[in-house]
């Protein structure tokens, strides 16, 4: 078994148990994502950092950020309590005070100051993005339903914060400036800004805006098996007993919030979907349901050999579920509940190490059970 150098970091501060801590993994290539981030898990730390040789000619090494749920793209305090980490291992020697980090958010310089426990690092963090952007058309159709004297006061209005910053209604404020003429509006003061998870886009608000996970869409769509299988998800219509198609918003917050185990996986889904072609959301369900199983153990080596595909046999459940997505993935992927059914067939004859011949499910099987 290969062994790897780890420290635990304090950042922004020079005295024991004080600061702002991080774990970092150094000279971690042979590591898989998975493997990252099952380790970022067991450190239960806010990030766990991973240090690998850079793949960009301008950078001194390379930084991998994970939470115990998933990876990030930056992260201040990892990114300084790593990088005290690489020198002090000596894994980096700055140049004239300056050495550049290769991170998910580029390539990115810092600057040293001082040697030792009064080191002081800086980082020229990324430029920050909009992540919504404000919608012209939406506000010129608003425009045009109030200009027409078709807008209710029924209908959503504007809210600000304490401090008057707007928290909800930018595309109705424009569209009230773009008619030039008084309109009659609910406006709110003084709301409290955790009211509003995601600032108005002239969109109805998804379950995926209210998650903040990189993969959000993908939890979303998995919480509607899970809400199916334990029962949480009641309303609406259920196609083939396993894909709550009418589930509510709130409905599915729920079984997010019951299922931690959705943020664990969902990157590794996501990355068996790319790599395998497995799709994510059944996967990252029957993975959230295998985590609290006796065989939560064999989870990682299930996803390399869904993922990669190496050294399989024939009689190997991973090989038959790879060819089944190799060959049925677009039939597959408007059969959800089919989606699902095998994903979890292939998953109990796997952990139990039961050979497979052929991997089947009956149309009366339709939600069968994660061994456990």
């Amino acid at each position: 078994m290969a062994t790897y150098r780890f420290k635990q970091v304090d950042a922004f501060t020079s005295r024991p148990l004080l600061g702002n801590p991080v774990a970092v993994v150094l000279g971690a290539d042979g590591l898989t994502s998975e493997q990252m981030q099952h380790f970022a898990h067991w450190t239960n730390l806010s990030e766990t950092t991973f240090v690998l040789t850079p793949t960009s000619p301008a950078a001194d090494y390379r930084l991998r950020i994970f939470t115990p749920g998933s990876e990030l793209p930056f992260a201040g305090h990892p990114t300084i309590g790593s990088a005290h980490a690489v020198l002090e291992a000596g894994v980096v020697s700055p140049r004239d005070g300056r050495m550049v980090m290769e991170c998910g958010a580029g390539d990115l310089p810092l600057r040293i100051d001082g040697t030792g426990p009064e080191r002081r690092i800086y980082v020229e963090a990324p430029e920050a993005k909009i992540v919504h952007d404000y919608s012209t058309a939406i506000e010129a159709k608003y425009a045009s339903e109030m200009g027409a004297g078709l807008w209710k006061t029924t209908h959503q209005g504007i809210a600000f914060d304490w401090d008057g910053f707007l928290l909800d209604g930018q595309h109705r404020l424009g569209a009230i400036a773009k008619v030039g003429k008084p309109i009659q509006f609910d406006v709110r003061v003084g709301c409290d800004p955790d009211t509003f998870d995601v600032l108005d886009v002239g969109h109805k608000r998804a379950v995926n805006q209210l998650v903040q996970h990189p993969h959000a869409k993908v939890m979303s769509s998995a919480a509607r098996f899970l809400g199916a299988v334990d029962g949480t998800v009641r309303t609406g219509r259920i196609r083939g007993g396993a894909y709550a198609a009418n589930a509510s918003s709130a409905e599915i917050l729920q079984v997010i919030a019951s299922w931690p185990e959705l943020g664990t996986f969902a990157a590794s889904a996501v990355h068996c979907r790319l790599k395998g072609q497995i799709l994510a959301a059944p996967h990252l369900a029957t993975l959230a349901q295998a985590s609290r199983t006796q065989y939560a153990d064999r989870i990682p080596s299930w996803l390399d050999g869904l993922a990669y595909g190496e050294n399989l046999t024939g009689s190997d459940p991973r090989l038959h579920l790879r060819n089944r997505y190799a060959s049925e993935r677009r039939a597959l992927l408007q059969q959800q509940p089919m989606s699902y059914a095998l994903i979890v067939r292939a998953w109990n004859a796997y952990a139990t190490e039961t050979p497979m011949g052929v991997l089947r499910v009956r149309g009366e099987d339709h939600l069968p059970a994660v061994i456990d």
